[in-house]
């Protein structure tokens, strides 16, 4: 990967729910974190692919706080969905 131009290297954390009521999709709900895949190893924090996955502000996810973290990741965004369609059918 070293010789390619990182604007060549991008890369996504992806996530998808699937809320299902009675063993069936009622709908699904995703989030995405856009990056790329970086040069180095940079960060303790995090796990997984988050040494190396470079955000577009030039950190790298383990470099985070995990509220940082947490603000931008796909699992939130995912989750966040879920929360506004369960909060909406409650009204």
């Amino acid at each position: 990967m070293k010789p390619v131009p990182a604007e060549d290297c991008g890369a996504s954390y992806i996530c998808v729910m699937a809320l299902a009521v009675k063993c069936v999709v009622e709908r699904t709900f995703s989030g995405l974190c856009p990056g790329f895949i970086a040069k180095e190893y940079k960060g303790d924090g995090g796990f997984g692919y988050d040494p190396m996955f470079l955000l577009p502000d030039g950190r790298h996810m383990a470099e985070l706080t995990d509220e940082e973290k947490n603000s931008i990741s796909n699992r939130f965004m995912a989750l966040e969905g879920l929360k506004e369609y369960l909060d909406a059918k409650k009204e």
